[in-house]
């Protein structure tokens, strides 16, 4: 509603109720040009500038500092510096597959990788190991196929349908292992 719209009482009213919340002389400027706006202009172009100025009110600049934060762990004692990818464990990962998931970009079925685990579980924590302490995956395991899964209603909107991605199901299995280091951590140390 137009600032001309209101009569002369509700006008003050709602000026000066805006004045007093107004904390400091930016925003009291700002407001001004608000008012200003408001008077002049079409309902549109004002409504536009409030919104702009609400938002700009509810946000501060960064001034680059780091608040000081209290640490809830004695981080000299304890810290996660690295995962451990023992034979061991990515075979019991891998006996954990689902049998029946989709194909990766590499096509390695799970079904391999589980009746094969006790055999690859070597071969593959060598791999794990040296990627994680390298910060360098094999490029294949990068990559994804993406495919629609239909959701409901009608199959010719393609709005009915939601992205998946099937990723390397040995990728999978260094991700679920990094997961367990780090929840197991996390869990210890009280931190969650």
């Amino acid at each position: 509603m137009p600032l001309k719209s209101l009569n002369s009482s509700a006008r003050t009213v709602l000026v000066v109720s805006i004045i007093m919340s107004i904390r400091n002389c930016v925003h009291l400027l700002i407001f001004l040009i608000f008012v200003s706006l408001m008077v002049v202009c079409a309902p549109e172009i004002w409504i536009n500038a409030l919104c702009l100025m609400i938002f700009w009110q509810c946000f501060t600049r960064d001034d680059g500092t780091t608040p000081e934060l209290c640490s809830r762990v004695d981080t000299k004692q304890l810290y996660l510096d690295s995962v451990t990818f023992t034979p061991e464990t990515v075979c019991s990962t891998l006996k954990k597959l689902k049998p029946t998931t989709s194909l990766g970009p590499d096509n390695i079925p799970n079904v391999f990788l589980k009746k094969c685990a006790n055999a690859l579980s070597v071969p593959l924590a060598h791999i794990f190991d040296t990627s994680f302490k390298d910060n360098i995956l094999p490029y294949c395991w990068k990559t994804a196929n993406v495919q629609p899964v239909f959701k409901k209603g009608c199959t010719i909107d393609p709005s009915n349908y939601r992205p998946i991605s099937l990723t390397s199901t040995c990728c999978r299995a260094m991700e679920r292992i990094v997961n367990n280091h780090l929840l197991n951590y996390l869990l210890e140390n009280q931190l969650i």
